[in-house]
């Protein structure tokens, strides 16, 4: 069993971050322990505004679940509160104790009632009646008694330390030009430190300009316009072009984002591709996609950082994580192609 975080958003690790990976490495250590006398007191649900199970009793009003108004699609607020409202009182909670950076599976739980007599109650999933149901399991497997049956609690330390960001991409919506840009506001000085992007590209073009900006073979007359083939744009602004990736049916509207490249039209020079200077968005691989829905109309915040914190057993442990946040809202590059302007 393997278990992969391709969608962790950096911060606090947590069991749902994690999915399994049939046929993978093995990347678990093959410990297994068994347990079978823990003996424990289950205790009823609770929470605020929560409706009494007793007939014509008082209820205070700190929870106002007439309030609650989901659209007809909202089916996940749907079925909490008819949880809360219906099946609140059905449900109980019971402590276990479980090492840090363990898979558990329970494999049934034995119910000793007020008279005695012990009843068995199995794993939910071992039902085909809740072959398509789940709660608090792992997804990545549709095996009924496979390991999405596992609980996953990852080790996860208490306090971490962050340095300052090394790379920052600010991805944004330009609705005006149809496409996503990826800001790069801070990329690596080589030194271990980052610095302003958009710094860094008015340095690399105003060192093109000053060496390759002369032209001979600009034509002065007397006309009232100019014709420009492109509009200038920042060179930290990667762009991302909606596409059709390869392989997909000529009858579906799938559209992903693609990573895309500017030229860079100086003078006599002849015209080059504006990359980028981010790991963020030059280590994948090409073509580099990303679906639609993860660009959000606020934006996406990307950020690296070098991470730091001390393990239970007192070992310390650096990486370099990412870090996922909101933007600040879509943006507008002015980018435009065949413009006539006033001489």
């Amino acid at each position: 069993i393997s278990l992969r975080s391709n969608e962790y958003p950096g911060g606090r690790l947590d069991w749902y971050a994690a999915d399994v990976s049939q046929g993978g490495s093995g990347d678990l250590r093959p410990e297994l322990n068994t347990k079978s006398n823990d003996e424990v007191f289950p205790a009823e649900v609770s929470f605020t505004g929560m409706p009494h199970s007793r007939w014509w009793e008082i209820e205070d009003g700190d929870l106002n679940f007439t309030q609650v108004q989901p659209n007809k699609t909202d089916l996940a607020k749907l079925l909490f509160a008819e949880f809360g409202l219906l099946y609140s009182n059905d449900w109980f909670v019971m402590p276990l104790t479980l090492p840090f950076g363990s898979l558990t599976k329970i494999d049934r739980i034995e119910i000793k009632d007020a008279f005695g007599q012990y009843s068995i109650s199995k794993h939910y999933k071992n039902q085909k009646r809740n072959a398509d149901w789940g709660l608090f399991q792992l997804s990545g497997s549709s095996e009924e008694t496979g390991p999405n049956q596992f609980l996953y609690l990852p080790p996860v330390a208490h306090d971490i330390l962050i340095g300052d960001p090394l790379e920052k991409v600010n991805f944004i919506q330009d609705e005006m030009a149809n496409m996503v840009w990826g800001i790069e506001l801070i990329v690596q000085d080589g030194l271990g430190t980052g610095i302003d992007g958009t710094a860094m590209g008015l340095k690399i073009r105003e060192y093109y300009l000053s060496n390759f900006g002369t032209t001979t073979t600009d034509k002065v007359n007397e006309a009232p316009v100019r014709y420009k083939l492109v509009t200038e744009v920042p060179e930290n602004w990667i762009p991302f072009v909606p596409t059709k990736p390869k392989g997909t049916p000529p009858n579906e509207t799938h559209i992903r984002l693609q990573r895309a490249q500017l030229p860079r039209i100086i003078g006599d020079l002849e015209p080059t591709r504006i990359s980028p200077r981010t790991e963020i968005l030059l280590k994948e691989s090409t073509p580099y996609y990303i679906f639609t829905e993860e660009i959000e109309k606020s934006g996406t915040l990307l950020e690296l950082h070098w991470q730091r914190t001390r393990m239970a057993n007192g070992k310390n442990v650096t990486w370099l994580g990412r870090k996922r946040t909101n933007g600040r809202g879509p943006g507008r590059s002015s980018l435009g192609y065949d413009q006539l302007k006033a001489h």
